[in-house]
Protein backbone atom coordinates (compact mmCIF):
# COMPACT_ATOMS: atom_id res chain seq x y z
CA UNK A 1 0.00 0.00 0.00
CA UNK A 2 1.38 3.22 -1.14
CA UNK A 3 2.10 6.01 1.47
CA UNK A 4 -0.53 9.13 1.01
CA UNK A 5 0.67 11.58 -0.86
CA UNK A 6 3.60 9.74 -2.36
CA UNK A 7 3.77 9.61 -6.37
CA UNK A 8 4.15 5.91 -8.31
CA UNK A 9 7.90 6.01 -10.10
CA UNK A 10 9.82 8.44 -7.61
CA UNK A 11 13.07 8.84 -6.52
CA UNK A 12 12.81 6.20 -3.80
CA UNK A 13 14.12 3.48 -5.75
CA UNK A 14 14.27 3.43 -9.29
CA UNK A 15 15.02 4.56 -12.90
CA UNK A 16 12.02 6.86 -14.34
CA UNK A 17 12.37 7.76 -17.77
CA UNK A 18 13.98 11.64 -17.06
CA UNK A 19 16.94 9.81 -15.02
CA UNK A 20 17.54 7.68 -17.65
CA UNK A 21 17.41 10.54 -20.31
CA UNK A 22 19.34 12.61 -18.16
CA UNK A 23 22.01 9.94 -17.70
CA UNK A 24 22.24 9.45 -21.37
CA UNK A 25 23.35 12.94 -21.62
CA UNK A 26 25.94 12.92 -19.44
CA UNK A 27 27.40 9.88 -20.35
CA UNK A 28 27.88 11.20 -23.70
CA UNK A 29 30.03 14.13 -21.76
CA UNK A 30 31.87 11.32 -18.78
CA UNK A 31 32.73 8.67 -22.25
CA UNK A 32 34.64 12.07 -23.55
CA UNK A 33 36.25 13.26 -20.72
CA UNK A 34 37.61 9.79 -20.09
CA UNK A 35 38.46 9.44 -23.57
CA UNK A 36 39.80 12.59 -24.75
CA UNK A 37 40.99 14.39 -21.01
CA UNK A 38 41.60 11.59 -18.63
CA UNK A 39 43.23 8.87 -19.98
CA UNK A 40 46.11 11.50 -21.96
CA UNK A 41 46.89 12.55 -19.05
CA UNK A 42 47.57 8.96 -17.08
CA UNK A 43 49.34 7.99 -20.35
CA UNK A 44 51.77 11.39 -20.07
CA UNK A 45 52.22 11.11 -16.60
CA UNK A 46 52.99 7.37 -16.49
CA UNK A 47 55.28 8.02 -19.32
CA UNK A 48 56.94 11.38 -17.60
CA UNK A 49 58.71 8.15 -15.26
CA UNK A 50 59.89 6.00 -17.93
CA UNK A 51 62.54 6.51 -20.35
CA UNK A 52 60.68 5.60 -23.81
CA UNK A 53 60.71 6.03 -27.50
CA UNK A 54 58.82 4.92 -30.32
CA UNK A 55 60.89 1.38 -31.09
CA UNK A 56 61.15 0.17 -27.68
CA UNK A 57 59.77 -0.78 -24.98
CA UNK A 58 58.96 2.18 -21.72
CA UNK A 59 61.86 1.58 -19.05
CA UNK A 60 60.86 2.92 -15.88
CA UNK A 61 63.56 5.51 -14.71
CA UNK A 62 61.35 7.03 -11.77
CA UNK A 63 62.43 10.80 -10.95
CA UNK A 64 65.47 10.71 -13.17
CA UNK A 65 63.83 12.82 -16.04
CA UNK A 66 62.44 15.26 -13.43
CA UNK A 67 65.58 15.69 -11.52
CA UNK A 68 67.74 15.88 -15.04
CA UNK A 69 64.94 18.81 -16.36
CA UNK A 70 65.22 20.74 -12.64
CA UNK A 71 68.92 20.61 -12.88
CA UNK A 72 70.62 19.99 -16.27
CA UNK A 73 68.17 21.28 -18.90
CA UNK A 74 69.20 25.43 -19.03
CA UNK A 75 66.07 25.81 -21.55
CA UNK A 76 63.75 24.64 -19.26
CA UNK A 77 63.89 27.43 -17.01
CA UNK A 78 63.78 29.59 -19.85
CA UNK A 79 61.37 28.54 -21.88
CA UNK A 80 59.24 29.00 -18.23
CA UNK A 81 60.15 32.69 -17.63
CA UNK A 82 58.98 33.74 -20.99
CA UNK A 83 55.69 31.59 -20.92
CA UNK A 84 54.78 33.50 -17.14
CA UNK A 85 55.81 36.80 -18.78
CA UNK A 86 53.81 35.99 -21.66
CA UNK A 87 50.92 34.61 -19.88
CA UNK A 88 50.99 37.79 -17.32
CA UNK A 89 51.44 40.27 -19.97
CA UNK A 90 48.27 38.73 -22.05
CA UNK A 91 46.19 37.99 -18.40
CA UNK A 92 46.75 41.64 -17.74
CA UNK A 93 45.74 43.11 -21.46
CA UNK A 94 42.56 40.62 -21.38
CA UNK A 95 41.55 42.19 -17.97
CA UNK A 96 42.05 45.78 -19.18
CA UNK A 97 39.92 45.07 -22.68
CA UNK A 98 37.14 43.63 -20.77
CA UNK A 99 36.95 45.99 -17.86
CA UNK A 100 36.92 49.40 -20.75
CA UNK A 101 34.73 47.40 -23.14
CA UNK A 102 31.96 46.49 -20.10
CA UNK A 103 32.13 50.56 -19.17
CA UNK A 104 29.00 52.26 -21.11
Amino acid sequence: MAKKGAKSGSMHGGWTKRNKIGFMYVSIWIFGFLLFQLYPFICSLVYSFTDYDIFSKPEFVGFANYIKLFTKDKEFWNSLIVTLKYTFILFVQYIIFRLCSAVP
